[in-house]
C-alpha cells in the first residue's frame, strides 16, 4: 500500500505539471520537386512558465519553431491560440513564445498551470529522484528515475552549464524537462553532450544556468555574443601558483568579437569596465546587460616572460 501511495502521489504531481503543458504546432509552406506548394507541419511540446499583464510565455525547443510562418498553441483543454517567437537562445537550443491573454478564454486561463523553476546548484541534487517529462522516450511520455551525476560542466561560448545525468533509459533525441519530487524543474533535457557509451541515458542542462537566458528571451532582449569559453580560477590555485583570480580563458570562438579584439586562450579576465570579475558567473552577469553593438573595455592579465601583466582590449558585442 505504501508503494502504491508513493506512485499515486507522483502521478498526481505529474498531472499538476501537465496543466502547464501545451502542444505547439508550427506551419510553413514549402515547394516539392515539381515546384508545387505544400504545407509542412511540425508538432512539439511546450511549457507555460511565466506571464505578464497581457501575455503568457511558453518554453519550447528552438528547432521545432525556427522557420515556421505560423505558430499555434493548444492548451490542455483543447483550445488553440496563435503565438509568436519572443526570443531564442543558441547555446541551450531553446525558444520562448508569447501568446496574448486577450485571445485566451477565462476558463482556459483559470485552468492552465505554470512551471515552477527550481535550483540545480545545490549538492543534495545528486542521487535524488526525478521525473522526466515531455518526450524522453522520443514521444510524449513520463519516466521516473534518479540523478546519478552532477560533476560534468558543458563549456559553450559565453556560458557554462551543469550537466545532470540520470539512470533513465530514453531516446537519443529526447526532449523535455526534469522535475524533482517537489514539482520544480531542475533541468532541461538535452542529449547533445552525452558520451557515446551512455548516449541513451537522459541528461539535462541545469536550470540555474538557464534562468538568465529565459529572462532575456521573455523580455525580448537580443543575446549579446562575445565568444569566450572559460572557467573560474580556484582561489587555492591562485594562491599556490600565483595566478590572478578571475576567468581563465580556455577558448575563443572563430571570428568572434573576442578574437577580433585580440583576446587569447590563457588570458585571465579580471574586469569588464568597472565591474570586477572573479568568476565565470560574474562574466555571464555582465554579458546579460551588454547590448549588441555596445563597446566595453575588458581588462585581463596576460602571462609573459616576467609573469602576468595587465592588458586591456576594447570589445564590441554582436547580436546572436
Amino acid at each position: 500500500k505504501d508503494y502504491q501511495k508513493l506512485y499515486q502521489d507522483i502521478h498526481n504531481l505529474v498531472l499538476n505539471i501537465q496543466s502547464a503543458e501545451v502542444t505547439v504546432t508550427g506551419m510553413s509552406q514549402e515547394l516539392d520537386l515539381f515546384n508545387a506548394v505544400y504545407e509542412s507541419m511540425d508538432k512539439s511540446i511546450g511549457y507555460i512558465f511565466a506571464q505578464n499583464t497581457t501575455e503568457i510565455m511558453i518554453l519550447v525547443e528552438k528547432d521545432s519553431v525556427s522557420g515556421m510562418e505560423n505558430l499555434e498553441v493548444t492548451f490542455a483543454d483543447g483550445s488553440t491560440v496563435s503565438a509568436q517567437i519572443r526570443g531564442t537562445d543558441v547555446n541551450t537550443g531553446l525558444a520562448v513564445l508569447k501568446a496574448e491573454k486577450s485571445q485566451i478564454s477565462e476558463h482556459t486561463l483559470e485552468a492552465i498551470g505554470f512551471l515552477s523553476l527550481g535550483n540545480s546548484d545545490h549538492s543534495a541534487l545528486l542521487a535524488s529522484p526525478v521525473i522526466a517529462m515531455g518526450n524522453p522516450m522520443g514521444n510524449r511520455s513520463v519516466v521516473y528515475g534518479m540523478i546519478t551525476s552532477t560533476d560534468t560542466v558543458v563549456s559553450m561560448p559565453d556560458g557554462n552549464y551543469k550537466l545532470l545525468t540520470t539512470d533513465i533509459y530514453g531516446s537519443e533525441n529526447a526532449t523535455g524537462i526534469l522535475v524533482d519530487l517537489n514539482g520544480k524543474v531542475v533541468g532541461i533535457i538535452n542529449q547533445d553532450h552525452n558520451e557515446k557509451s551512455v548516449s541513451n541515458l537522459i541528461s539535462a542542462l541545469g536550470i540555474s544556468e538557464i534562468k538568465s537566458a529565459l529572462q532575456r528571451m521573455s523580455n525580448g532582449i537580443e543575446n549579446s555574443y562575445i565568444g569566450i569559453q572559460g572557467t573560474d580560477v580556484p582561489s587555492e590555485v591562485a594562491r599556490i601558483k600565483e595566478v590572478p583570480v578571475g576567468v581563465y580563458v580556455t577558448g575563443i570562438a572563430m571570428d568572434s568579437p573576442a578574437m577580433q579584439a585580440g583576446i587569447q586562450s590563457g588570458d585571465i579576465i579580471v574586469n569588464v569596465d568597472k565591474k570586477k570579475i572573479i568568476s565565470f558567473a560574474d562574466y555571464v552577469a555582465v554579458l546579460s546587460s551588454w547590448i549588441p553593438g555596445e563597446e566595453k573595455t575588458i581588462y585581463l592579465m596576460r602571462q609573459g616572460q616576467n609573469g602576468y601583466k595587465l592588458a586591456k582590449v576594447e570589445v564590441v558585442a554582436s547580436g546572436l
